[in-house]
C-alpha cells in the first residue's frame, strides 16, 4: 500500500516464494489479482473473498464473480511439472532395482572367488563392487532429491486445482451441491502412491462424468472403465479436462438429480478458450460422439510469457527431460566414474555384469 494513506495495490511474498499483487478498481467494484506463479494466488484469491464477505455481511446480497477465460494454459503447465516427476521417480527407482541386482551378483562372484580352494586373480572384480556401491549412493541421492521436489510439485497442484474450481464456480455460479461434486472430481488432495497417482484417478473420474451425468444422451452413457496405470503423457487428461469444463459452460448439472445449472449465459469473449486453437480431439479414445471438438488451446503451445515446461526446471537447477518420451534419463553424466577403470557397455537397456571370460587385465 502507499505509505501516505490508502492505496489501490497491494503485494504480497510467500516465504521464499513468489509475489502476487492485488489490485483494486478506483472506477468500478473490481480486483484483479496477478502473480508470475498461477498456484501461489489461489490463497490470497479464497482469503480476499472470504474477507468481503466478513465485511458485507451474509446477508448483503454480496455476490462474487470472475469474468474472462478458464487459465487452462497455465494449471497445465503446472500439471505438467508434476507429472514430470512422477516419471523421473519411476526411472530412479527402475536404476535402483537394476544397480542393486548388479551389486548382489558381483557379490556372489566374490564369494564363489574367495571359497575357492586354489585362489584365482578376482579380474577386477573388487574394483567393479566398489563403483557399482558408489553409484548407488549417488542415484539414491538424486531420488530423495526429486521425492523433494516432487513433494512440492504435489502442493503447487493442489492449489491450482483448488484455484481453478473457485474460478469455475465464480464464473458459472455453482450451487453448493454442484461444488462439492466438482471438488470431487477434481480433486485438489493429491497423492503420489506408485502407478495410481493424481492424474490417472482425475482422468478416470472426469470420464466417467462424461460418460454418465455430463453425457449428452442416453446412448452416449457409457460406465465402462479403463483399469488405472501411469501412462506415457498428459495429453488424454487435458483433452478431457477442456471437455469437461465446456459441458460446465454450457450449464449441464454436475449433479445427477440436478436441474440446469443456474449459471449465468457464457459471453463470447469469456469461452473456456478460443476455438481458432482447437487441438483435433483423438476419435478412437475420445469419450464423446464424433461431432464433438472440444474448446481449447492447442496443448502444449506456449501462451504465457513464462512458456511452457522448459520454465520448470529440477532441485538442482536443470532443465526437465521432455514428457513425449524422447528421451531417457542419462546418468552417465552424473553418476561417479569407477575408480579403476569403466563399465562395460550395456546390452539393449539392461544392467548387466560383464562375463569373467571376456575381462582383459588392461581394462574391465
Amino acid at each position: 500500500m502507499n505509505a501516505g494513506g490508502q492505496g489501490a495495490a497491494l503485494g504480497f511474498q510467500f516465504y521464499g516464494g513468489p509475489v502476487i499483487t492485488l489490485l483494486a478498481s478506483k472506477t468500478s467494484q473490481r480486483y484483479r489479482i496477478q502473480s508470475d506463479d498461477f498456484a501461489s494466488m489461489w490463497l490470497i484469491t479464497k482469503d480476499l473473498i472470504d474477507r468481503l464477505t466478513s465485511h458485507f455481511g451474509p446477508n448483503s446480497g454480496l455476490q462474487c464473480s470472475h469474468h474472462g477465460s478458464m487459465p487452462l494454459q497455465e494449471f497445465f503447465e503446472t500439471m505438467d511439472a508434476h507429472f514430470e516427476y512422477r516419471i523421473h521417480a519411476v526411472k530412479y527407482k527402475e536404476l535402483l532395482e537394476q544397480k542393486a541386482l548388479q551389486f548382489r551378483a558381483i557379490q556372489r562372484r566374490l564369494l564363489t572367488r574367495f571359497k575357492d580352494k586354489t585362489p584365482s586373480p578376482l579380474g577386477y572384480l573388487d574394483t567393479l563392487l566398489e563403483g557399482t556401491y558408489r553409484q548407488l549412493l549417488a542415484i539414491a541421492e538424486h531420488a530423495e532429491d526429486n521425492k523433494k521436489t516432487l513433494y512440492r510439485a504435489s502442493t503447487n497442484v493442489s492449489s491450482a486445482v483448488n484455484l481453478l474450481n473457485y474460478l469455475i464456480r465464480l464464473t458459472y455460479d455453482l450451487s453448493d451441491e454442484d461444488f462439492a461434486i466438482l471438488q470431487s472430481i477434481l480433486n485438489p488432495d493429491v497423492s503420489d502412491n506408485g502407478d495410481q497417482g493424481w492424474e490417472e484417478m482425475v482422468d478416470t473420474t472426469i470420464t466417467h462424468q462424461l460418460r454418465t451425468t455430463l453425457a449428452k444422451s442416453v446412448k452416449d452413457q457409457n460406465v465402462n472403465i479403463d483399469m488405472l496405470g501411469i501412462s506415457g503423457d498428459t495429453m488424454k487428461l487435458k483433452k478431457h479436462i477442456a471437455i469437461f469444463i465446456e459441458r460446465i459452460a454450457k450449464g449441464v448439472p454436475l449433479s445427477a438429480s440436478g436441474g440446469h445449472v443456474t449459471g449465468k449465459k457464457v459471453k463470447a469473449s469469456d469461452k473456456v478458450m478460443d476455438r481458432r486453437n482447437i487441438a483435433e480431439p483423438d476419435r478412437e479414445n475420445s469419450v464423446l460422439g464424433a461431432s464433438d471438438t472440444p474448446i481449447g488451446t492447442k496443448f502444449g503451445e506456449k501462451t504465457s510469457p513464462r512458456g511452457g515446461l522448459s520454465g520448470y526446471k529440477s532441485h538442482n537447477g536443470s532443465a526437465l527431460s521432455p514428457l513425449d518420451g524422447s528421451s531417457d534419463m542419462d546418468m552417465s553424466a552424473q553418476l561417479p566414474p569407477l575408480a579403476g577403470g569403466k563399465l562395460k557397455p550395456l546390452r539393449g537397456n539392461k544392467m548387466e555384469v560383464p562375463d569373467l571370460d571376456e575381462l582383459t587385465n588392461g581394462s574391465v
